[in-house]
């Protein structure tokens, strides 16, 4: 079954933003733009497998931690990174 590389996760009705979490984010192999502000259904068991990740919104989201952030520090692809309120 072929999928389709979905890449941006950022600008997201939020509708479907709200109904993200772990387990679904851990299907998409490609996400380079995640909103995961105000969702703490994203944790940082998440974080580790954004490999590909260029910007990440993750204020107000308590569940995204220093922790989780390590993961990012050795990607060379991320550019945006939002940590406000956490």
């Amino acid at each position: 079954m072929n999928t389709l590389p979905i890449t941006d996760l950022l600008n997201i009705d939020k509708k479907y933003k709200y109904k993200l979490n772990d387990k679904i984010l851990l299907q998409f192999k490609h996400i380079e733009h995640l909103n995961a502000s105000h969702n703490e259904k994203i944790t940082d068991q998440w974080i580790k497998y954004l490999t590909k990740l260029h910007g990440l919104n993750a204020s107000s989201n308590e569940k995204i931690t220093d922790e989780g952030i390590k993961y990012l520090t050795n990607l060379c692809t991320l550019i945006k990174l939002n940590t406000l309120k956490n």
